[in-house]
């Protein structure tokens, strides 16, 4: 069965050589996630462990978009306006 990828998975992690220092041997979870979401800044690595876990967890892409949509949702829900506005430097401890 064909993956919503297509040749992207067929690459080597040899012909992937970012200039800027990723480390592409190794999957990363925020790559994974974002090839799960249809993103295209992922790897070989990041694609196979992607279509690792979907043969074992097939309802995964579904989970990661509505969970992608519940964070989307969060800025506008009523809650999120009662939060105090934060400063990185309070956020330092």
């Amino acid at each position: 069965m064909p993956n919503e990828a297509g040749d992207r998975l067929a690459s080597s992690p040899a012909q992937e050589r970012p200039s800027n220092g990723i480390n592409v041997a190794n999957p990363n979870i925020a790559r994974i996630q974002g090839y799960l979401l249809g993103g295209k800044d992922n790897y070989c690595r990041d694609r196979e462990t992607a279509e690792k876990l979907l043969r074992v967890m097939p309802d995964l892409r579904r989970q990661v978009q509505e969970n992608r949509a519940f964070l989307g949702d969060l800025p506008t829900s009523p809650a999120w306006g009662e939060l105090p506005a934060m400063t990185s430097s309070q956020l330092v401890t």
